[in-house]
């Protein structure tokens, strides 16, 4: 961080020299000063102005001297470099001398204090020295290390280049929905969450919602900062972000390649968090980097079109009064993208693109081309070659201009200084983007509508333009090719000609008769992509298992294909078969280098099963689907225990729905707001589904199984609420998953009622319910003899009053009075028996129903009472 110190010199020599031996000293902080510059050919102030706007900080200090005047000017020299300073938008720290007496000293302070600078002040030089650090350390704990083009960027300065209204692509449209996601977003500041990820498809709007949450954003407590998409993170960038808590934004994660290393050190400080956007095509990875966190410390929001009625507000005010007419044309046209309706809408308003092509099937893909008129000016004779080039970077993205410019400047018919001039053209106009050492073509939807355009005519679709590119670049940007193309061809749901098909074939060929090292490269290559072509993908998987079988047990192997598969089984069509294909790698217990291979396939089958990791309920289905198969085709042992691992990621989420915790029905990381009824549905469905697969399990002999089947029962058994001022009988409360619960229970205990089960049971819910260590007290050795029959009913009592004592009014009573409603219904209990044992034996002999009909009192009671 450079610091430039600025005030008169032999009045504060001595203050200067302390200030800068001190910045010096210290890491990351480098100072100077008018007193350092030689003599060169520049003027003294020509020189210190030149510094100023280098600089990242100014400290300024203003003593009872004005200092020496410039040349040519009625200026100090110090007073010229805080104007500069100002003129650049530095951040300055200025130490005012109190009740100077120079005119000239109060004049030039009134204006410091007029700019609303950090400002301190000061009566002689010791004071000033004291007060210099804590004023560096205040600014550093709000701002951060401050570098010339930081990785972290203030909001200003992040959307500026997207302020520009005359701009195609601008983010100065109207914002039309969404609010209840900005409120997310603010509840997600200020709550306990660490991650929030915002996943859609490209031109929905991830950009422009994050704007409008970051321009509105208030919170006197936390920062925002936006990752620079320019700029490679590295361990020294954690210096830039401030000390106090911050989030930190994250544009288009899925592009990004250091994203681990920014999640393992951002988040390794409690006082940060982080937003991230990405496409359906990073979830894959997200899941990877969020693995070590609860659920409870991620919000997940999929980011969906727009409603038809705001879609058609946001078209009307764009097109204006006078093309508004076309509005829902445009929608409908837009296939829901708002980018589309946002260019498009403009394109139609500004007399650029006809109204008259707006039915044109391809009208999308069309608009956004309009980009292509900021790449021509001042290039007008060159479009054909500017096009070319720019449907070749878009192929090859992103790529390295040193490594390919012979290749491209041949191909576009131009010397390679011709194509240096055109990519510095396309990077000051925003249409190419650099990150370290390569670069991109931004935004994404224009990449997309280049390949598009490229590899489209007449309507029909063609893969010459992707073997053209893997005919000539192909040999350093294969993967780049494929993954672009089959994005596209992805998003676009094309089923014609396909794209990619000879590019897949040739893909498919390099797995054969390869060495085991090339495999793993390869298959790192083949995740990148196969989300994009679940199909192709699961083909080559499947080829590799087949034909690489001596292979697998090592570690490396199998945990690559195992991240494969989790990328295709993503898609609800796939899940059930990589499900089968996960089980199948499982259970043959492949042993290798790595200590967790077995482990780590098995939890990919456990993350396709829960709602937790933002998958569909259909894929979910899919996976509690393929449970059942496996349930169903095979005699049961102690191996498909494992399988209740993957039912309690069906079942152990939980729905946050308003300001109840609803158990019946439960998944974290859709909105806190009421769902639609066919979300809840989905969701109940899924859970009963996973609880009708428990009675598979109760059909077996196996000791082992129904041991696993009981502690897992056991683990997920739960007690319902009464909201509100209402009573009702305990059926109607005790909620229908609870009921199906002891339904299995009843069947457990009459197909297996031996002492030793009846025994595990028991001393299981004795560790659940503190009711029975009460009553277990005034038994004595009774307890010990009660006949077998009655161990069944009390198991049932057991169950019934595991949610009886928990029933109330609101969930925050029943959190405050857990333990003393246990206490005080034990003691109702045993009152009602007269503190006798036989009278409770007696009670507990009584029919199930009964003991119901007991529950249902005591809970009437307790409700009264509270």
């Amino acid at each position: 961080m450079k610091i430039f110190i600025s005030s008169t010199y032999r009045d504060l020599k001595q203050i200067r020299e302390s200030i800068q031996r001190s910045l010096n000293k210290a890491e990351s902080f480098y100072s100077r000063g008018m007193e350092f510059f030689s003599a060169s050919n520049d003027s003294p102030s020509d020189t210190c102005l030149t510094e100023i706007q280098k600089a990242d900080l100014i400290i300024l200090i203003i003593s009872d001297n004005y200092g020496s005047i410039v040349p040519g000017s009625n200026l100090s020299y110090t007073h010229l470099e805080f104007r500069e300073a100002v003129k650049y938008k530095k951040p300055i720290l200025a130490f005012l001398y109190e009740n100077p007496s120079d005119p000239f000293v109060q004049t030039f302070q009134n204006e410091v204090l007029g700019l609303n600078k950090v400002v301190d002040q000061f009566c002689n030089e010791h004071e000033l020295l004291g007060k210099i650090w804590p004023a560096l350390f205040d600014y550093l704990y709000e701002n951060g290390i401050i570098v010339q083009d930081s990785t972290f960027q203030k909001f200003g300065d992040f959307y500026s280049k997207y302020l520009n209204q005359n701009a195609v692509f601008n983010l100065c449209q109207p914002f039309i929905g969404r609010k209840d996601i900005i409120t997310q977003l603010i509840s997600f500041i200020s709550g306990p969450q660490k991650i929030c990820i915002i996943l859609g498809v490209g031109g929905i709007g991830k950009t422009k919602l994050l704007y409008e949450f970051s321009n509105n954003f208030k919170d006197d407590k936390y920062e925002l900062r936006f990752l620079s998409p320019y700029k490679n993170f590295s361990q020294q960038s954690i210096l830039e972000l401030p000390q106090k808590p911050t989030c930190v934004v994250i544009e288009d994660a899925h592009r990004r390649s250091d994203l681990n290393a920014i999640f393992e050190t951002v988040l390794s400080n409690n006082n940060y968090k982080i937003i991230l956007t990405s496409r359906q095509s990073g979830l894959a990875t997200l899941h990877k980097l969020t693995s070590l966190f609860q659920e409870d410390d991620i919000l997940r929001i999929n980011l969906d079109n727009l409603g038809k009625t705001d879609a058609i507000v946001l078209a009307e005010e764009v097109l204006g009064d006078n093309f508004k007419q076309y509005a829902k044309t445009l929608v409908r046209q837009s296939s829901g993208s708002t980018l589309v309706i946002c260019i498009g809408g403009k394109l139609i308003r500004d007399g650029k693109v006809s109204s008259t092509l707006i039915d044109n099937e391809d009208f999308k893909y069309n608009a956004v081309e309009n980009l292509l008129e900021e790449a021509y000016l001042h290039h007008e004779p060159l479009k054909t070659n500017i096009k070319k080039l720019l449907e070749i970077l878009a192929g090859i993205n992103p790529f390295s201009v040193n490594s390919s410019l012979d290749v491209i400047a041949k191909e576009i018919g131009l010397e390679k200084y011709q194509v240096s001039q055109l990519i510095r053209h396309l990077k000051t106009i925003g249409l190419l983007i650099e990150r370290g050492e390569k670069l991109r073509i931004a935004p994404d939807v224009f990449a997309d509508n280049l390949i598009f355009n490229a590899s489209c005519s007449t309507g029909q679709y063609s893969s010459d333009f992707i073997d053209y590119l893997i005919t000539n670049f192909g040999d350093e940007y294969f993967l780049n090719i494929l993954k672009n193309a089959a994005e596209l061809e992805f998003s676009l749901n094309i089923n014609r000609n396909k794209l990619t098909e000879n590019a897949w074939e040739i893909f498919f060929k390099k797995f054969e008769n390869v060495s085991f090292d090339k495999l793993i490269n390869l298959c790192e290559q083949l995740k990148e992509v196969s989300y994009f072509a679940p199909d192709k993908a699961l083909k080559i998987i499947n080829f590799v298992i087949e034909n690489f079988e001596n292979d697998l047990a090592d570690g490396r192997l199998i945990d690559r294909i195992s991240a494969i598969l989790q990328e295709i089984g993503i898609h609800p069509e796939f899940t059930k078969t990589i499900c089968h294909i996960l089980w199948r790698l499982c259970k043959e217990e492949t042993k290798g280098t790595s200590e967790n291979s077995g482990a780590y396939i098995f939890n990919v089958f456990k993350k396709l099963a829960s709602l937790d990791n933002g998958n569909t309920c259909e894929a979910v289905e899919g996976a509690l689907d393929a449970v059942k198969e496996i349930l169903e085709s095979n005699k049961l042992n102690k191996t498909h225990c494992l399988l209740f691992e993957v039912l309690n990621s069906s079942l152990s989420a939980e729905l946050e729905f308003n300001s109840y915790n609803a158990r019946q029905f439960s998944i974290s990381w859709v909105s806190p707001f009421n769902q639609p009824t066919e979300v809840l549905n989905k969701i109940k469905k899924i859970r009963y589904k996973a609880i009708n697969l428990i009675n598979l399990f109760v059909k077996t002999s196996d000791k082992n199984v129904i041991k696993s089947t009981i502690d897992f029962l056991l683990l997920h058994i739960s007690w319902p609420y009464m909201h509100g001022n209402r009573t009702s009988n305990f059926e109607n409360e005790l909620n229908k998953e609870g009921i199906e619960f002891l339904k299995i229970f009843k069947e457990i205990i009459a197909k297996n009622n031996n002492d030793f089960l009846i025994a595990y049971i028991r001393t299981k819910l004795e560790a659940k319910n503190s009711i029975i260590d009460s009553v277990k007290q005034k038994l004595d050795d009774n307890y010990l003899n009660i006949p077998k029959k009655t161990h069944e009913e009390l198991l049932f009592f057991c169950l019934l009053n595991e949610w009886a004592p928990h029933i109330c009014l609101n969930i925050e009573d029943d959190n405050k009075l857990f333990q003393k409603q246990q206490e005080d219904t034990a003691k109702w209990f045993w009152q009602k028996c007269d503190n006798d044992p036989a009278k409770l034996i007696t009670e507990l002999t009584n029919h199930l129903e009964q003991l119901k009909n007991i529950v249902q009192k005591l809970t009437i009671a307790r409700c009264q009472t509270l």
